[in-house]
Parts: structure tokens; C-alpha cells; sequence
């Protein structure tokens, strides 16, 4: 799961290599939620959404990433939500 990496750099490789932005963990959370969750900085999140990173697999508290980013008053994480990859990959 590559939201376990601490270096983001390191995170960034291994889904160029075909690691899945979208892998759940056993607390049933994406790399988006942790990070979400962790208040990681906004520059990451945009290594997901090129790697097409879906926002709208709900955690476990049934809400999606994409929700969770369009409630924050930052507008930047609002349009963020709006480039989340939805359904399934073609």
C-alpha cells in the first residue's frame, strides 16, 4: 500500500511501477483517506490524481475522499475533488 510510505518520492515511484492508488487497508481506508486523515500536504495529493486515484470509494465512515476534500474551505482541495478519477478504469 503505498499511503505507507513516509517519503513521498519513494510513494511516487511505486505507482509508476503499477502500484494500485486505490488499495484499501484494514482500517478500509485509500491512500487519499490516510492522507486526508493525517493532514498530509495538498502538493500530494495531485501524485494521485495522476495516477488516477478514484475519489469516490467510501472509508470507513462511509464517506468518500472526493466528499471530505469539497468540505474543506480551501478551495484548491475543492477542485482537487473534481479531478478524482469515478467508476471504473477504461
Amino acid at each position: 500500500m503505498v499511503r505507507n510510505w513516509p517519503d513521498f518520492a519513494a510513494a511516487e515511484e511505486l505507482l509508476k511501477l503499477g502500484a494500485d492508488p486505490d488499495a484499501i487497508d484494514a482500517k478500509g481506508m485509500t491512500a487519499l483517506h490516510a492522507m486526508l486523515e493525517k493532514g498530509s500536504d495538498k502538493q500530494h495529493f495531485g501524485m494521485f490524481i495522476g495516477h488516477r486515484a478514484r475519489g469516490d470509494l467510501p472509508g470507513p465512515d462511509g464517506l468518500t475522499a472526493a466528499e471530505i476534500m469539497r468540505r474543506k474551505r480551501d478551495p484548491e482541495f475543492r477542485h482537487m475533488a473534481e479531478q478524482l478519477n469515478t467508476g471504473s478504469r477504461i
